[in-house]
């Protein structure tokens, strides 16, 4: 059955709507392996050949401001190229000229 198969260590999670393995950024990007059920594994093969998309959310939170910013980050396989994108998402009281502003700095 689907839902017993693990991506190293992980099992599937269901995130706005779709199904995928969820882990934290730091956990590939900082270090070279991944040790997961008492298996070694390198952290460059986690995105593998039957990856077609990654998403990396960051969130921002500016207590001054009040203001809560999650900026989404698409990578997506389409054919032989993968195609970017990003989406900015404010959670507060910011204006939208200061809005714009924080998009630009990003």
């Amino acid at each position: 059955e689907e839902d017993d198969v693990k991506h190293y260590g992980l099992v599937p999670s269901k995130l706005d709507g779709k199904i995928g393995f969820t882990d934290f950024l730091y956990t590939m990007a900082d270090s070279e392996v991944i040790v997961r059920d008492g298996q070694v594994l390198p952290a460059r093969e986690f995105l593998d050949g039957q990856t077609q998309q990654a998403v990396v959310l960051c969130l921002f939170h500016v207590p001054a401001m009040g203001e809560t910013i999650v900026v989404e980050l698409k990578m997506e396989v389409v054919g032989v190229r993968v195609v970017t994108s990003r989406k900015y998402t404010f959670y507060g009281f910011l204006g939208g000229d200061q809005r714009e502003q924080a998009r630009l700095a990003f």
